[in-house]
């Protein structure tokens, strides 16, 4: 029987967080720390504990992109895959990712980050996705979530939709952050910041 495989994807399949990256892309080094200037407050108070983590991802997602017509912002999604996102890869998650694979497990990611830049590189390498969702109001994002964030517990609900982890042999969790402690308290085997 397969096992069923679940990897985290910012920080564990890739180098660093792909929101930031993205937003990074588009505006240039000085437009994101500009932005990231205006931020600050927001992001302090989510450091302290004080400002929910979903509320901080809005804010962001909101100066970065919202207004961002649909079809402007997938091609923007597609353009950083395409450039910058190859380079972010941890070798060995690729490595481990493609072994499962081979083996014939049914491999997932399951992240916080939007599907729109995450579903489009699970298709290419060809492991399904569970991503949170932005909102779209009148053809264009508005930075608010669509749904949940998925983060934590709401990862283990998200994949208890997807997914009986009965039905296989084994649940192995890949992650790096509290974000995925959830996920791997359910696991039978849980992989924190490694692959072996």
């Amino acid at each position: 029987m397969p096992n069923l495989v679940v990897f985290d994807f910012d920080g564990t399949i890739t180098r660093k967080d792909t929101m930031l990256a993205l937003a990074q892309y588009r505006c240039g080094l000085p437009g994101f720390l500009a932005g990231m200037v205006v931020l600050s407050p927001w992001l302090l108070m989510h450091v302290l504990g004080i400002y929910p983590n979903h509320r901080t991802k809005e804010r962001f997602l909101t100066f970065f992109f919202g207004g961002t017509t649909v079809e402007e912002f997938g091609k923007l999604c597609q353009q950083f895959i395409d450039e910058k996102l190859e380079g972010m890869l941890r070798s060995d998650a690729i490595k481990c990712l493609k072994q499962h694979k081979e083996a014939g497990d049914r491999v997932l990611v399951v992240t916080a980050s939007a599907g729109n830049w995450v579903m489009p590189w699970c298709i290419r390498y060809g492991v399904e996705c569970i991503a949170s969702s932005l909102e779209v109001k009148e053809g264009k994002i508005t930075g608010r979530m669509d749904g949940k964030n998925c983060y934590g517990e709401e990862k283990v609900r998200r994949l208890l939709e997807k997914a009986r982890p009965g039905d296989y042999d084994a649940l192995i969790v890949y992650g790096d952050s509290r974000g995925d402690s959830a996920l791997g308290k359910m696991a039978d085997k849980y992989f924190y910041r490694n692959f072996a």
